[in-house]
């Protein structure tokens, strides 16, 4: 709601508050900030998503299982909203995935 009204033309308003969301030590907050990045995305644009969402959802990645299924169930959208550089980042990130958790 929110980050709809402000658009992407505010969201160095929101940024400090979405930082601290993403660094939230309760992980039901970061899996609910995780399965919501794909709307966060849409609503900044690609340049402030690749910027400022892409390292918080390879964070997210890395947490919780809870947390990486949140991330994981919306890849495909927010996938679809940066640019193709990013995507091949965020691919070559996830061929390490399941390797890790072997």
């Amino acid at each position: 709601g929110v980050a709809l009204a402000l658009t992407d033309k505010r969201w160095f308003e929101l940024r400090p508050a979405f930082s601290l969301l993403a660094a939230s030590l309760n992980w039901r907050v970061r899996r609910t900030l995780g399965c919501s990045l794909h709307d966060v995305a849409k609503i900044i644009g690609r340049d402030n998503a690749e910027k400022d969402l892409l390292p918080v959802l390879e964070k997210l990645l890395e947490d919780t299982d809870d947390v990486k299924i949140g991330v994981v169930n919306h890849l495909a959208d927010t996938l679809s909203i940066v640019g193709s550089a990013a995507r091949l980042s965020l691919c070559r990130l996830l061929t390490t995935f399941n390797s890790q958790d072997a």
